[in-house]
């Protein structure tokens, strides 16, 4: 005989625990034909990349670019997922000669280039007449066109390069053709030329639905590859209504001065709190908004600034004026990358509603982990009484959550002991609520850590 003939165990695990909702894997919304899924995870090394060539995607494919531009930076997170736009967007860009609101003067040269769908790029001049704006738009498309190598009527005929109304006008309209769609050209190393994007919104929230609606939905950060008002608009408004955060970059002239026609200033009206954005004159196709979630979303949330992400790796950071910066990040609630002290970096990490970009993402992951621990209680409890002790219960899953946060030095999220919880007295629960076996009226109390981005200082100097 054995002890087993007296003895009968029965083992039970209590170890099950829900699904934590993830705030690391960046999301690229990218319109292309290589794979027909809804989405793709990929590693985000070295491997990811060559795995991403391995399916189909060429290394100038702007999908690859976003993902290269993530994976630089150091410390970026390890995965991110390509979600595939079903529906082709058609590239629309205008381009105009100016210096400072005038036709740029006689003998100024205006210079600029554009890097196709095929990675390659063409650069082009051109000797102001200083005659009027028209006129330099007249030779500017002249010289796009007769291009044997580029896209315009001389060269591939991927877009219709003209002047706006009718060849009166003083801008420069380049339009893909239908079969173009879904092709993006960028310009760059503009001088005196203003740009816009005017692409139209093919459809992105439809498309981002339906790839949160069949597969996976754990990515949180999301960038676009084509960055016009209209994109960035539609998907803005969809992701307030998410637990996401959306960034992204703008070529727009407008954007950096006190114009109230461009993305920031429609964007600041809208109040977001989870769309934050940044101008450039660099280059569109290096993806800054991508490289900025590559330093940050690795982080814990809480533990980190958004300000002050530096030296992003493939990033040139713009030197803009006093009241640019002014316009940028006061007046239109943006952000921009900049110089000081030889040190490249991102400022202030502000979403367009004013709010921190880490206050949005620690009010996101503290909420998500007290509902993953109230409910990983009531999985693996047999039941939460319906009493004062049951209210503990719940209390003590909470300060569970939020204590993560708290550390002596106070670089966490929250300030250590500043956690408070209430609960309602049992006996003055409605009879409806005991019925429906719902405790109300609980309140959790914790006050963030804030950041320190400026300082006030009063110097004294003696003998």
């Amino acid at each position: 005989m054995s002890a087993s003939d007296y003895t009968t165990i029965t083992v039970s695990r209590t170890t099950q625990a829900p699904s934590q909702a993830s705030f690391n894997i960046l999301g690229i919304l990218a319109y292309h034909t290589v794979w027909t899924d809804l989405q793709r995870l990929y590693e985000a090394n070295a491997d990811g990349l060559a795995q991403m060539v391995t399916d189909g995607f060429n290394t100038f494919d702007p999908a690859y670019r976003i993902a290269s531009s993530f994976i630089s930076q150091d410390g970026h997170p390890s995965q991110f997922r390509i979600l595939r736009r079903a529906t082709a967007f058609r590239q629309g860009l205008e381009i105009e000669a100016d210096n400072g609101g005038v036709v740029p003067a006689a003998a100024l040269v205006i210079s600029f280039s554009i890097t196709g769908p095929n990675g390659v790029t063409r650069d082009y001049t051109r000797t102001s007449g200083g005659i009027s704006k028209n006129a330099e738009a007249i030779a500017i498309a002249a010289a796009i066109n007769a291009d044997v190598s580029g896209w315009g009527a001389a060269g591939s005929v991927e877009f219709v390069c003209a002047v706006s109304g009718g060849g009166i006008g003083d801008v420069v309209e380049i339009d893909a053709v239908i079969g173009s769609s879904g092709d993006m050209w960028y310009v760059h190393d503009m001088e005196y030329l203003l740009y816009g994007d005017v692409t139209a919104d093919p459809g992105i929230v439809a498309d981002l639905t339906s790839i949160r609606t069949a597969g996976s939905d754990d990515f949180y950060g999301v960038v676009i590859d084509s960055e016009s008002k209209a994109e960035i608009t539609a998907l803005a408004a969809n992701i307030e209504t998410l637990n996401k955060i959306f960034g992204f970059t703008t070529r727009d002239s407008d954007a950096p001065t006190a114009a109230a026609t461009d993305i920031l200033t429609d964007m600041e009206a809208l109040n977001y709190d989870r769309t934050f954005g940044l101008p450039t004159e660099g280059s569109l196709a290096t993806y800054p908004a991508a490289a900025w979630m590559g330093l940050k979303l690795a982080k814990t949330p809480g533990f980190t600034n958004w300000a002050f992400a530096h030296t992003a790796a493939g990033i040139v950071s713009d030197d803009w004026t006093a009241d640019q910066k002014t316009n940028i990040r006061t007046t239109k609630s943006g952000n921009y990358y900049v110089d000081a002290a030889d040190i490249d970096h991102f400022y202030p990490g502000q979403a367009f509603s004013g709010e921190w970009i880490d206050i949005v993402m620690l009010t996101d992951w503290t909420v998500a982990r007290i509902e993953e621990a109230i409910f990983g209680t009531m999985i693996t409890s047999e039941k939460i009484p319906y009493t004062a002790k049951g209210a503990e219960i719940i209390k003590g899953q909470c300060y569970s959550v939020v204590r993560e946060q708290m550390r002596d030095d106070d670089s966490g999220g929250f300030i250590k002991g500043s956690e408070e919880f209430s609960y309602p007295s049992i006996s003055s629960v409605s009879t409806a609520n005991k019925a429906a076996r719902h405790l109300p009226d609980c309140v959790l109390r914790v006050q963030f850590t804030n950041a320190v981005n400026t300082v006030g200082l009063a110097l004294t100097l003696s003998f």
